[in-house]
């Protein structure tokens, strides 16, 4: 069963995945902080739409959807940067050092945890997932 991207049910089964991947929990141990994905709208593609979620990491015990709620790092960006990402299409560091991904938070203590980064993008292009407007060509997952 695929998931809308952000939607509460595609975040549920993130949690679930993120929670039980013991490559990701050991690449991101220490990490303990709150993130917030803040997705903007593109409606020339056919997203009217601004997205917010957000979860604690690593344990990814508590998610939320639809409140701006302060987070230790917000990652900010178009719909589309994030579809490249889930994709595989765009790597999620260099998205922030191309600052196509603007990111709110300690950039240092981002760094530390670029394995933990990688290993966070493996679990969630996991997820079939569909897309809104013209990204649904590139939905993935059954």
């Amino acid at each position: 069963m695929s998931h809308r991207f952000l939607s509460r049910e595609y975040l549920d089964e993130a949690a679930r995945r993120i929670g039980s991947d013991a490559d990701y929990q050991e690449a991101a141990r220490g990490f303990d902080d709150t993130v917030c994905f803040v997705v903007e709208p593109e409606p020339d593609r056919g997203v009217t739409e601004r997205y917010v979620a957000g979860m604690d990491l690593p344990a990814a015990s508590e998610v939320w959807v639809g409140e701006d709620r302060p987070a230790g790092f917000t990652f900010t960006a178009p719909y589309g940067v994030f579809v490249d990402m889930m994709t595989g299409a765009l790597d999620p560091v260099r998205a922030m050092t191309q600052r196509k991904l603007k990111v709110a938070g300690s950039m240092p203590k981002l760094l530390r945890y670029v394995k933990g980064t990688q290993s966070l993008m493996r679990v969630l292009q996991g997820i079939p997932t569909q897309f809104d407007g013209t990204y649904s060509s590139r939905d993935f997952g059954s």
